[in-house]
């Protein structure tokens, strides 16, 4: 069995870490990459090669090199917790010293060092091992000790950020440079602040308050970062100013939601867009063309219009489907319809949304739409719709206000019992038990919650 590969990019200096500071987006890929090697490295494949003796043996010397300070007791007793995998276990092992108190006293003598595991021999070690068990532990080890290094640089980033900040603070004190977030009113050095673009009232917030609040924005589909200070102040953020608290992510997610709007305002009939990317064009009706070609040079996916996947024409998506193999279980058939019957789309823009308290009158937050619809029948509506008689409306028609947790039980009960019943026609030799849905009771308990203070905004209505 070979090593699995994984691609791996490190700051092998943490010198680089000046030009680093503020680059979450890097660190969250090293993350991101490190989870994949330890999927790679974990695979029932993975753990049944590791249960070789010959790869036990290596990887526990292995490990012993890594962390020579620590008993061979402890070592020894470390890795079958991790089905002997070497690199989930070395990166645990790095977790656990990192972040607990030892469990172990470290030895006086460390662990004699063998020249060709240490990392500056071990590619060469690599290099002239014949193919087999112990070459291909050597790899996992090679990737694993890169891995730790690249935990490690990230680790003095965030032990120098803590110190530079509070060096930044306390100089800020000395020049009378503090000045209060008017968000959540925690005092901040100036030059940690943004602010918004009032040339007359300037208002300053720290980089944390303004990150959450453009979250918050991307979550309710709109791209518009406007001021939060109490003074009703509507100025915006500069680009400038964007740059110091947006992460690469959220400033894609503002765009394609601009984009997005721009869009829509502009009317465009037979408008498609990619799956994969934030790429649009005019198309003709489905039943004329069922493939969308992306023409984003860096994505020029070519997808089926009907199910948002890979093209797969001539064949039909529940053929393909079938071929891929992902065909949804029928347990998940039922959640999924479960799951559907709580959530609501825009009739307008088709953004979904589901309710928790208040009227059935709801309006989209998409930037741009602001469409009005009722909660109970989805169709486009004002205040006459309802059976509120002082705003308009006629007693027997959709109810303006009423218990939101029991519409969505009733809801919920029904969407299962049809799923329930169109899985049992297709699956007639289905056992329908393993369809029943055991909740724990911290789920009952916070239904019960639910529902009480559910009840309480009706009364409160009364």
């Amino acid at each position: 069995m070979r090593a699995p590969a994984v691609r791996l990019r490190i700051h092998p200096d943490a010198d680089d870490a000046d030009t680093l500071e503020d680059n979450a987006d890097v660190e969250d890929s090293a993350a991101a990459r490190e989870a994949r090697a330890v999927a790679a490295f974990s695979t029932d494949a993975r753990v049944a090669f590791a249960a070789n003796k010959e790869y036990i043996k290596e990887a526990s010397i292995l490990l012993r090199q890594a962390y020579i300070k620590v008993p061979q007791k402890y070592i020894a007793t470390f890795l079958p917790k991790h089905k002997n995998c070497l690199l989930p276990a070395l990166l645990a092992f790095e977790t656990m010293i990192t972040t607990e108190q030892l469990p172990y006293k470290e030895k006086v003598r460390g662990t004699v060092v063998i020249k060709e595991y240490t990392p500056s021999q071990l590619p060469d070690t690599i290099r002239t091992a014949k193919p087999g068990i112990i070459k291909n532990v050597l790899q996992e080890y090679e990737l694993a000790l890169r891995l730790r290094d690249v935990r490690r640089f990230w680790r003095t980033v965030a032990d120098r950020r803590v110190l530079d900040e509070a060096a930044n603070y306390a100089q800020a004190e000395r020049d009378g440079a503090i000045q209060e977030c008017e968000c959540c009113c925690a005092d901040m050095p100036i030059n940690r602040m943004v602010h918004c673009d009032n040339a007359q009232a300037t208002h300053f917030f720290c980089k944390d308050c303004a990150r959450r609040m453009a979250e918050t924005q991307v979550g309710l589909f709109k791209y518009h970062l406007t001021c939060m200070s109490m003074d009703s102040c509507e100025a915006g953020f500069s680009h400038d100013q964007r740059r110091l608290f947006l992460s690469k992510k959220t400033t894609r997610a503002l765009e394609h939601i601009e984009q997005d709007h721009v869009l829509r305002v502009a009317g465009l009939e037979g408008l498609e867009r990619c799956p994969f990317c934030p790429f649009a064009a005019e198309y003709p009706p489905v039943e004329v063309n069922k493939e969308f070609a992306c023409q984003n040079p860096g994505c020029e996916a070519v997808t089926c219009r009907l199910c948002q996947k890979d093209t797969h024409i001539p064949k039909t998506c529940e053929e393909a489907e079938r071929e891929r193999g992902d065909q949804p279980s029928a347990r998940l058939l039922v959640e999924e319809a479960m799951s559907m019957a709580m959530i609501r789309s825009c009739n307008k823009c088709t953004t979904p949304f589901i309710k928790e308290h208040g009227c059935n009158k709801m309006t989209c937050t998409n930037a741009g739409c602001g469409n009005v619809q009722c909660y109970v029948c989805h169709m486009s509506c004002d205040y006459s719709h309802f059976d509120d008689t002082t705003r308009g409306g006629k007693k027997g028609n959709c109810p303006l206000f009423e218990s939101a947790e029991k519409r969505h039980e009733e809801e919920v009960q029904a969407a299962e019992a049809r799923a329930r019943e169109e899985v049992a026609k297709k699956n007639p030799g289905l056992d329908m038990s393993t369809l029943q849905f055991d909740l724990s009771d911290k789920v009952l308990d916070d239904e019960r919650r639910r529902r009480n203070d559910d009840q309480a905004h009706i009364v409160g209505r009364a």
